[in-house]
């Protein structure tokens, strides 16, 4: 039983971690940084909706969604940088085949 709870804790916090990533996106500096963040967000994405196309894969479009939250209030012009990333990805995802995904894009 113990080691069985100590690694159930071990996930607990890097679930945890991982989603301090997403959620504190807004804390990182200047435009390069979040600009980077999401067109490798973007990317992996795509790779994971074109993995199976018949199962719907949306935990990196949750996830961009929870970034897009945290980065509302960037200046115009970083905003910009992200939705011209952004726009796209969400465009090729709601006119996809998978249902799941196109209702997270819109």
């Amino acid at each position: 039983g113990g080691p069985r709870v100590g690694a159930g804790l071990l996930d607990a916090s890097d679930a945890l971690a991982i989603e301090k990533i997403f959620s504190e996106s807004g804390r990182l500096i200047g435009d390069v940084g979040i600009v980077d963040f999401v067109r490798a967000l973007c990317a992996v994405s795509r790779e994971e909706m074109e993995a199976s196309p018949d199962l719907p894969h949306t935990y990196c479009m949750q996830r961009i969604v929870e970034v897009v939250e945290a980065n509302m209030d960037r200046v115009r012009i970083v905003w910009g940088r992200v939705w011209a990333i952004l726009g796209p990805h969400f465009e090729r995802a709601a006119l996809g085949p998978q249902p799941t995904a196109a209702a997270a894009a819109t």
